[in-house]
């Protein structure tokens, strides 16, 4: 899949996360960009750190990525289109 207006490449690997991974996603939906490397971590959750008494703390997921298509992007990391 050729980008459709420019020449945007983005690199991804097995430690692209969170933000990222929507980004790739997306623009390789949309025909914006080539995604070249290796298949993502599949970590796509929005997650909030909550400190706790003693130096703890509690990090919890409270969303997840849905691609204009339904896809929900937890479920599948970002597959390159070229590797």
């Amino acid at each position: 899949m050729r980008p459709t207006c420019c020449s945007l490449y983005v690199l991804i690997d097995g430690r692209t996360a969170n933000a990222a991974e929507p980004v790739a996603y997306l623009l390789q939906q949309q025909r914006q960009a080539v995604v070249l490397g290796e298949r993502t971590a599949g970590a796509m959750l929005s997650s909030a750190t909550l400190p706790l008494a003693g130096g703890l703390a509690l990090s919890l997921a409270v969303a997840d990525y849905v691609a204009p298509d339904g896809r929900r992007l937890e479920e599948r990391p970002v597959r390159p289109t070229m590797t």
